[in-house]
């Protein structure tokens, strides 16, 4: 058996082996201090070498619990928490600068030299602060960061950096994460002897601790540069908790220090911190503000926490309150070391609550900072279905928000639209593709409109509108009863589509296949599974004219196409029943052309597109409505028909008031009071009573088969129900 002596030698030999290297000054001479590190470094992390020693690896939970005491825990807890809200923090700025102030842009711009500038000022940063506290005997030094080795971060122009700025993007920034984000690297678990699987508890939390410093490094390095690239001036700020005198807690850290400087080194270490202490911050354990006595006074301090000796500050009663939720189970009573894995309690800036329409990722899945930013709105206008970006600068953001304007055509977009930004591959390209088509109907410049999906998007994009403008035409998977749900219930929360919902069980009763048509020519059918009881009184779109393109290809095509056209005997229709063709025929996908107000159906409006999207519903519509266009309002039944199929459709939109002063424009007020005293209820629903005494429901309203010539044929050219009508024979 060894000596004493010779076993503490032989400990201190597996120290850290950085501490056997003089490295230049890095406030002095920085460029040789980069060098030098990454020297160091890469010899460290080069796989083709045996491990370096480490003080840590190989050990037993016995030497770890030794190290571990209840103001260790506590730090350890501390140093959780901060990681996570200073992630936090810096994902929001990283999302802020890349978005708003085309920071990727500004950085290549300022080429090698002017990044370098920056890169310095981080590392000398950094490194006077790490002289500050633990952190040097710990992995807060460059030396374990291969990440930050000056050709990585230099990499492709500076593309290198940005490709880390990445890395800390949160999947949401709503709120800080709850367990402190690990940048992974298989070299450095294996140098501390890291193992996930780890069944001893204080190995695990002490080497959990070197990983999470490691990223907090970097991370730190990030802001840094950021801030400097804006011209402001960053100090760093140690925290601490005021455990005991600086004597007794530097006397308690005597065999750690030992173990890892050997005992000269560790006497040198003591006495510098004693003086370093002193300008270490206590802070306020609810919002983490720094104490400064000199301002504002001491903090007060939790009584029951400090009678078992733990420090737990507060600005004042307003942080002691907020605090008290996630504190009242702890309060008092001594930290376990489960604490040192527990999820951290909330703290920081928090924004507006998730969507529940909007899922997390995907595992491995990263969204881009466009994608954050547009999550981010749409959290903050939930009533919207999709933000398009009309232009951004630092303080505002012009953008022009889409709400569609049916239920099942909102469901499914969401799904669709969380769909595409919830992961990559297949499934998410053939979501980009219906989520693109569906915006591409709105009053949106398709180049402002690709641009910002290629941003959000990325990869996803590129490949969809490959596809797209080589003709393939995706797979699209059936949208499941529960995705549907999922939107329907922020649908109801928000108060959309309240005539639908409000009666409806989220999750009760039968489902039914419908099909969702989208596209120039609803050449997209997506399957949902729609609940019976969320479904609207009629399947059908109203689309502004103004956001909807006008199909010039298709001109002479179509059921509209088939309106006879007004002849000398036939002069007697009104200007608004002529205009009513008109806008048919230069809208060959409109059922019917409507008017939002009741006295106007002229130019000063922009009017709506009517689309019928149920195949049964859409024909015997235009049969009537051909009949309609053709006698005018003498055709009581065909009046009365498209009346009662129009009245549901345009609801949300258009009052009954308004659309039967549409239609007395359009064919005579003295028809349109007859179609009026001619619908009564009986049973509930509304009935024809036709003027010789039969009475019909509406979708019994005789029809000849004449009525229906020619329609499927024609509604086959312009693409609507391709799926239905692909075995029909074209004219």
């Amino acid at each position: 058996m060894p000596s004493p002596k010779k076993r503490t030698k032989s400990v201190a030999q597996n120290r850290f082996p950085w501490v056997e290297h003089s490295f230049p000054n890095c406030q002095t001479r920085p460029a040789e201090w980069i060098r030098a590190t990454d020297i160091v470094t890469k010899r460290r992390f080069d796989p083709s070498l045996p491990l370096e020693p480490d003080s840590n690896r190989g050990q037993p939970e016995s030497f770890f619990q030794t190290l571990m005491n209840p103001d260790v825990l506590q730090e350890i807890v501390s140093a959780r928490r901060l990681a996570c809200v200073s992630h936090h923090v810096l994902s929001m700025r990283i999302v802020h600068m890349l978005t708003e102030n085309d920071f990727e842009k500004t950085w290549l711009d300022l080429g090698p030299e002017g990044q370098r500038k920056h890169f310095i000022v981080a590392f000398q940063k950094l490194e006077e602060s790490q002289a500050d506290g633990m952190g040097t005997v710990f992995t807060n030094l460059k030396v374990d960061i291969p990440e930050l080795c000056y050709d990585e971060i230099s990499r492709n122009g500076g593309r290198g950096f940005l490709d880390l700025l990445s890395v800390f993007l949160l999947p949401n920034n709503e709120e800080a994460p709850k367990q402190p984000f690990v940048v992974p690297n298989e070299r450095f678990d294996a140098l501390i002897g890291w193992q996930p699987d780890d069944t001893a508890p204080n190995r695990k939390a002490w080497l959990g601790l070197r990983r999470v410093t490691r990223t907090r490094y970097i991370s730190g390095f990030l802001g840094i540069v950021l801030h400097s690239t804006e011209g402001h001036d960053v100090t760093l700020v140690s925290y601490t908790h005021e455990h005991d005198k600086t004597k007794p807690t530097l006397h308690r850290m005597k065999p750690l220090m030992d173990n890892i400087l050997g005992e000269p080194d560790a006497n040198k270490w003591r006495k510098e911190q004693a003086g370093r202490r002193k300008e270490m911050k206590l802070f306020c354990d609810a919002c983490l503000k720094p104490e400064e006595k000199a301002e504002s006074g001491k903090m007060s301090v939790c009584g029951p926490c400090k009678a078992v000796g733990r420090d737990v500050r507060y600005c004042d009663r307003v942080c002691q309150k907020d605090a008290w939720k996630t504190h009242k189970s702890l309060c008092g009573k001594p930290l376990g070391l489960d604490s040192a894995f527990d999820d951290v309690p909330a703290t920081g800036p928090t924004g507006t609550p998730s969507r529940p329409d909007i899922p997390p990722p995907a595992p491995g899945y990263r969204r881009s900072a466009d994608l954050l930013r547009q999550i981010r709105l749409l959290n903050e206008n939930p009533t919207k279905d999709y933000l398009i970006i009309l232009s951004s600068d630092d303080e505002y953001i012009d953008m022009d928000g889409v709400s569609l304007d049916e239920g099942p055509s909102a469901a499914t977009f969401a799904v669709m639209r969380s769909r595409a930004m919830s992961s990559a591959g297949p499934i998410a390209e053939a979501a980009l593709r219906y989520v693109y088509v569906v915006l591409q109907k709105h009053r949106i410049d398709d180049e402002v409109l690709r641009r910002q999906l290629r941003k959000e998007y990325g990869a996803t994009f590129d490949r969809m509108f490959a596809a797209l403008q080589h003709g393939r035409m995706p797979t699209f998977d059936e949208v499941s009863r529960q995705e549907i749900d999922i939107a329907l219930s922020h649908l109801r929360q928000t108060g959309r589509f309240d005539e639908d919902l409000k009666s409806y069980k989220i999750g009760s009763g039968e489902s039914m296949g419908v099909g969702i048509q989208v596209g120039p020519k609803r050449e997209i059918v997506v399957r949902v599974q729609y609940p019976v009881g969320a479904m609207p009184p009629t399947n059908a779109e109203l689309t502004s004219l103004a956001s909807t393109h006008k199909p010039t290809s298709l001109e002479g095509l179509g059921a509209n196409s088939m309106i006879a056209a007004p002849t000398t005997r036939e002069n007697t229709r009104s200007a608004a029943h002529v205009n009513q063709i008109k806008l048919l025929r230069e809208y060959v996908e409109a059922d019917y052309i409507i008017w939002s107000k009741a006295d106007r159906d002229d130019a000063e409006e922009t009017p709506y597109g009517l689309t019928f999207t149920n195949l049964i519903d859409a024909g015997r519509f235009l049969a009537f409505r051909r009949r309609l266009l053709e006698h005018g309002g003498y055709d009581l039944d065909a009046l009365v028909f498209v009346m009662l199929m129009l009245e549901p459709a345009v609801k949300r939109r258009v009052s009954r008031e308004a659309l039967r002063a549409q239609l007395a424009r359009e064919y005579g007020t003295e028809y349109v009071e007859m179609a009026v005293e001619s619908v009564a209820e009986q049973d509930g629903k509304e009935v024809y009573l036709r003027r010789d005494e039969q009475i019909f429901e509406r979708d019994k309203i005789p029809l000849k088969r004449v009525d229906f010539d020619g329609l499927l044929p024609q509604l086959k050219k312009v693409g609507r129900f391709p799926q239905l009508l692909r075995n029909v024979l074209e004219e």
